[in-house]
Parts: structure tokens; sequence; C-alpha cells
């Protein structure tokens, strides 16, 4: 079950506002979903002989409900997507990593096993929480979102995002087409910008046998506090390193390549999505094209040397930089 603060948190964010005032009936199913499905996500992949990195709703998920609401504006609610459309996302978001909790084996083709759990839930002939929940059709159009925001790493590697059905094809709702590649887009641009502390708060790594590119990821976030889409003269995300933890960890050359990791691989995903987001007629006015760096003149100064400097020159620059 939610506890009362995060009820009260998400509740105060537009996007929950909005469902809740528009259709207080879908509102209480995400609800539903959300108090039936949080123990089980919560159990996460850390829990099992090789941890991953947090899958959990306590941390995960309420990030990207936060960054979702960070990256609609309010007057996009109810114009560029609609009460069922926040609806269906929302949905998504409790589920799209329900196969980590379930089996992290099948990490590399998740979003795949996910659509398909929802599919089998509300089409099987027993009752259960997403039957009761979901229309066939919202049930559809949760299982493309969910596909779309990560890519299938089979034999060869399988864009997701490039398969969702486009116009005319996407699943039919209450009110036209949901838009489930723009969802999909939103949700896993989200899922990228959850890279800050938050999201491994509370979470003692030495408890757990952590998968090793896990253990690279969880103890990056640490170095950020916060990820934030600027809407001003210019539109950027800006990505806050924790200058506090970055002079803590002492070790400048693995925090600089780690910011600039971070960033580009955010920049990368940021352009991937935006095939959809910039597309007409799937996200009118989304303008957002950049990833900024917020941090000390310092830290800003060995991230450009860094930057700028010839792959086959040795890493001292950096450490020679810090003496002055």
């Amino acid at each position: 079950m939610l506890n009362i603060s995060q009820i009260k948190l998400l509740e105060s964010k537009n996007i929950f506002k909005y469902l809740k005032e528009t259709s207080p009936e879908w509102y209480k199913n995400w609800e539903t979903i959300a108090n039936s499905y949080e123990k089980t996500i919560n159990r996460g992949p850390y829990f099992t002989n090789i941890a991953f990195a947090p899958h959990d709703f306590e941390n995960h998920c309420m990030d990207i409900y936060k960054i979702i609401d960070s990256l609609i504006q309010t007057d996009k609610l109810g114009k560029v997507i609609n009460v069922e459309e926040v609806f269906v996302l929302l949905v998504a978001v409790i589920l799209h990593d329900i196969i980590m909790a379930y089996n992290p084996d099948e990490r590399e083709v998740h979003s795949e096993k996910a659509k398909q759990y929802v599919i089998e839930q509300v089409y099987s002939k027993n009752d259960s929480i997403l039957k009761n929940c979901l229309t066939r059709n919202q049930a559809q159009a949760v299982g493309w979102i969910i596909l779309g925001h990560s890519d299938l790493k089979k034999e060869e590697k399988i864009d997701t995002l490039a398969i969702l059905p486009g116009k005319g094809s996407q699943p039919e709702g209450t009110q036209g087409e949901i838009n489930v590649r723009t969802l999909a887009a939103i949700l896993r641009l989200a899922d990228e910008l959850d890279v800050t502390n938050m999201r491994v708060n509370g979470i003692a790594i030495e408890k757990y046998k952590i998968n090793e590119e896990s253990e690279i990821f969880w103890n990056q976030c640490n170095l950020f506090k916060a990820v934030r889409p600027y809407f001003g003269l210019t539109t950027v995300i800006k990505l806050d390193v924790d200058e506090i933890a970055y002079e803590n960890s002492g070790d400048n050359i693995k925090n600089i390549k780690c910011i600039r990791n971070v960033k580009n691989k955010i920049q990368d995903e940021l352009n991937n999505v935006n095939r959809i987001l910039t597309e007409p007629g799937y996200y009118d006015g989304w303008t957002l094209s950049k990833v900024e760096v917020n941090a000390t003149q310092e830290i800003l100064d060995l991230l450009n040397e860094y930057e700028n400097k010839d792959p086959f020159e040795d890493d001292d620059i950096i450490e020679e930089k810090k003496k002055f």
C-alpha cells in the first residue's frame, strides 16, 4: 500500500491533479494498481543472488513520476495529452520494470516480457487487478508504452520505439487513438533521467552482491542531486552535480569521466526520443533538445578539458589541472 507521504507527494504534482480532477474513476483505478503492485515492485531485483540497480516503486517509480511531471508542461494536459493517455502512462510507470522483480535474468528483454504480462493479465479468463482496472485497448496501450521504454538486447539490438504503431494503427481509446509512441518516448526519457542520488537513497549497497555494470551505475547516481528540465529562453535539461559527493570521492578523473558519460548518454537518449516528439502530430510544442551540466566552475573547466583533450592523451592532464 502507498503510504500517506507518497500519496500527498504525488497528488501535489500537476499530472496527478489533472487525472484525479478530470477522471476520478481512472485515478482510483491507478491507485488500485499501484497499491496492488507496490510491494512486489519494491522487492526489486537487488534481493536476488546477483543484484541490479534499484527498479523499485519507492525510489525509481516515484522518481519517474516526478520527472514526467516536470517534462509535461501543465498547458499540454488535455491538449497534447488527454486524460486517458495520462492514465495509461501512469499505469505503465508502475509496470514498466515488473519483470525485474519477477525474473531479473530476463533483463535484456524485460520490456517485451512486461508487455506480454500486461496483455495476458487483462485478456485472461481469470479475474485480476489489471483486468478490473484496464480495458483491453488500455492494456494494449500500456503494453506498447512499456515495450517502447527499453530496447531489446537479443542476437541483434531491436529499437523498440521504431516498431511501435504510429498514427492510424494505435489502440483506440475513449477520446480517439491513444498516442503510444509519444507516451513511450516520455517514459523512456524519464527512465533515462533517473540517475540521481534519490534513486539509491536509503539502500545500502554493501548488503548486496551487485552486478558489475549495475554497481557502476549505482555509484554514479551518488554524483548527481537533480535532473531538471528547464523551460526558459532556452529549453534544456540541467544535470546538477552534487559537489559534496564529488569532493568526498577524491577521484577527479573517475568523476569527470562519469559526468561526461552520463551527460552524453542522456543527450543520446534525448536525440533518440526527439525522433518521435518533434514529429508533427505527436507532441506539439516539444522543445527540449540539449543537456547541460550544472556544477562549480572548477568542475565545468575540468569537464571541458577532458571533453576536448586528445583521446590518446594521458589522464594526468586532469590531475595537473586539479593542483591549480
